[in-house]
């Protein structure tokens, strides 16, 4: 198996279209059956590319003797290839990365010129260094959030966002204790650290294999949640007897940690508008034994409920900003118009679900980006077009300067 070429091939399928890589990357180690070790190496060479792209682009610039010579997307991509392996693979020689990069090209043409391009960065390199996290980052995305962030100091957000995502894992206390979850991770040699007591949150150190192979996750022992996105749960400070909505559910996550707090009773709601994710969340709950889930197919703009609830949780479609070390597509499919329609999506989504909290209900709505007018300029047209809501806690989770994934929550009451 020629995981390089593999590697090409995704890299060349998410430009001409838009899946998410994620999406790509999972469909192809499936048909292909890859192995744990080929799948590793597939997904490093892919995510490394992205994360690293502008600067990758900016050395093969340099590196070319004509930097206004017009390269295929192909040959790009071959290069950025190339160049990665030869920075950030410490264990693959240069001479073999080299040849390797060659080995993904038939026409003698091009090969010369990768070749000649690839051998002119290494005679003017010297001695390799790993470039400063700033260097990865798109000038747009960076642009950006140094206007919605002008008071942080966002070295930290960008060494961040360049880092590989940290892995956690939270507790599922229907399935066993804490102590039966940490004696069958030693059983398989798992390493992990506890940052979470009272909410059972692990992060998991040195992932060499998929987590989903595992058979503590097989067993529904723990599900895969930041630890950002699980203190968001917290701020709906559910009890056993309410009646809970969350309105964005899939993939699940964030219901999954409801139902612990309901204890399993009959009592929440999810509400998704895909049936395919549904489908996915369904499957997860019974991994997970969680049985109290009820799932809903509509569309949180305009679903209408003949209940009210006392809390509903509103996570919904934002740019994904806080997320980027995760969400790599974002960093190069970002734009104001797409934006323009997540806010009025989000818009509607406050509007319509807020007739359906009860009174002296809890609404949080919270997303996963750094945008204020995804966040506090949302929240305030809405407490001033509702003025029977009011806003008792708003925060903002930066990456690198707090713990998690970088993203915004409010917690609004419906006053009696």
């Amino acid at each position: 198996m020629n995981t390089r070429a593999l590697a090409l091939d995704l890299l060349e399928k998410w430009e001409k279209t838009d899946q998410f890589l994620a999406q790509i990357l999972d469909s192809c180690c499936k048909q292909k059956k890859l192995n744990e070790k080929d799948r590793a190496f597939l997904q490093e060479l892919v995510y490394g590319v992205l994360r690293w792209r502008p600067w990758l682009d900016s050395v093969i610039k340099k590196s070319v003797k004509d930097p206004q010579k017009k390269m295929s997307s192909l040959i790009k991509n071959v290069l950025r290839l190339g160049i990665y392996q030869m920075v950030f693979l410490e264990k693959v020689p240069i001479y073999a990365s080299i040849n390797e990069t060659l080995n993904l090209l038939r026409c003698r043409v091009k090969r010369g010129f990768v070749n000649a391009v690839l051998r002119n960065y290494d005679r003017s390199v010297g001695e390799y260094k790993l470039p400063s996290s700033e260097e990865g980052i798109p000038a747009k995305i960076k642009d950006y959030l140094s206007r919605e962030c002008p008071k942080v100091d966002l070295t930290p957000v960008w060494e961040s966002i360049q880092k590989k995502p940290l892995i956690y894992a939270r507790w599922n206390p229907l399935t066993g204790t804490r102590d039966v979850l940490e004696a069958i991770w030693q059983q398989e040699n798992r390493k992990y650290q506890c940052v979470n007591e009272s909410q059972g949150i692990y992060h998991l150190e040195k992932i060499e294999t998929n987590v989903e192979t595992w058979p503590s996750f097989q067993k529904g022992l723990f599900t895969i949640q930041d630890v950002y996105a699980s203190s968001v749960v917290s701020h709906l400070d559910v009890k056993e007897h309410h009646k809970v909505l969350d309105a964005c559910a899939a993939p699940g996550g964030k219901s999954f940690q409801i139902a612990t707090y309901l204890k399993n009773a009959d009592q929440l709601v999810a509400l998704d508008v895909s049936k395919k994710r549904l489908d996915n969340l369904k499957k997860a709950a019974l991994r997970l034994k969680v049985d109290n889930i009820k799932l809903v197919e509509g569309d949180a703009k305009k679903h209408v409920f003949l209940e009210k609830f006392d809390r509903i949780l509103l996570d919904v479609p934002c740019s994904n900003l806080g997320v980027l070390n995760r969400r790599l597509d974002v960093r190069f499919r970002f734009s104001q118009k797409q934006q323009n329609s997540l806010i009025g999506i989000q818009r509607e989504i406050l509007e319509n679900m807020s007739s359906f909290v009860k009174q002296d209900g809890i609404m949080v709505y919270s997303t996963c980006t750094l945008s204020r007018k995804e966040n506090q300029d949302q929240v305030r047209a809405f407490l001033k077009k509702n003025p029977n809501f009011f806003c008792s806690y708003q925060a903002l989770n930066i990456p690198g300067h707090e713990k998690g994934d970088g993203g915004y929550v409010a917690i609004l009451h419906r006053s009696s």
